[in-house]
């Protein structure tokens, strides 16, 4: 099954809450049965791509692109 990147670690803890419930109280649950739950939730990927001129903190220079290679 491919993911995008973090989606490993977004799963494991959500199965640490899921499994703690939240609060730090351990309840009889396993991997499989928090795994059962994840898997019908809607991931949503936030990530977004940055280039030059792109609002950002004034204490950082405009980004500077270099071609290092192509292929």
């Amino acid at each position: 099954m491919a993911r995008r990147n973090g989606t490993d670690a977004a799963l494991v803890m959500a199965a640490g809450v899921l499994l703690l419930g939240g609060c730090g109280q351990p309840r009889v649950a396993s991997l499989q049965d928090a795994f059962a739950v994840i898997k019908t939730k809607e991931f949503v990927d936030l990530t977004h791509s940055f280039g030059p001129g792109i609002p950002h903190w004034s204490g950082f220079p405009d980004e500077q692109r270099e071609t290092l290679y192509s292929y």
